[in-house]
């Protein structure tokens, strides 16, 4: 039997994890090249970088929410989704560290399929915790699919 309760709304809690996750992104973003990628032929859909800012920017407040509401359940095995969660959001950066700045493009393509796999773990633990934070990360594995196809197709393509 699963014990679990619910914690009272928590505007610093949210918040807090909200920052941890924004801090990410804006690494993440921080190693994006743009003149780099700008130089690159790209496979067909890629969107304009504005787009793929914009989606940065929402994907992080809704993983930010998702983290809050699965800690606010306050379930016996919440901690350890929560560092699957933390390690979920390290591998992300990690991608474009090795896209970008390494040039490791192969590299950075098995580095979206494991994001992809840890995303699902994370998916996982999320459903049994809160249904709500299982929906919530739906977007950002599909976006991670789609970047981890955009990596594959940079790399054949230059």
């Amino acid at each position: 039997m699963r014990t679990s309760c619910r914690r009272e709304f928590n505007v610093k809690a949210l918040l807090s994890f909200e920052l941890m996750t924004a801090i990410f992104g804006v690494l993440t973003f921080i190693l994006f090249n743009k003149r780099g990628f700008e130089a690159l032929i790209k496979p067909p859909i890629t969107p304009p970088l504005m787009l793929l800012a914009a989606m940065w920017v929402m994907l992080c407040l809704i993983l930010g929410a998702a983290a809050y509401m699965v800690w606010n359940a306050y379930d016996v095995d919440g901690a350890a989704v929560l560092r699957m969660y933390f390690i979920m959001l390290i591998i992300n950066t990690a991608c474009p560290l090795m896209f970008f700045l390494l040039r490791l493009r192969l590299m950075s393509f098995f580095c979206g399929i494991a994001l992809i796999a840890v995303t699902t773990i994370v998916m996982t633990g999320f459903k049994y915790i809160r249904k709500m934070s299982f929906s919530l990360m739906i977007p950002y594995l599909i976006w991670t699919i789609y970047i981890t196809y955009l990596m594959l197709g940079l790399y054949l393509l230059n």
